[in-house]
């Protein structure tokens, strides 16, 4: 035996770090879209293409 001895410990709290930052990211892109509704369809480039 070496007595050497490795100690570890999943940090699960990082699990769902990538679903919950994207979650977030999603409802933020929402409440933009949401807030600048009206600029958005307003906007000459986008009905020129339409």
């Amino acid at each position: 035996m070496s007595g050497e001895y490795i100690v570890s410990r999943d940090d699960w709290s990082l699990h769902r770090k990538g679903e919950i930052d994207r979650e977030r990211h999603r409802e933020k892109v929402r409440e933009a879209i949401k807030k600048n509704l009206a600029d958005v369809v307003s906007e000459e480039r986008l009905m020129s293409i339409i």
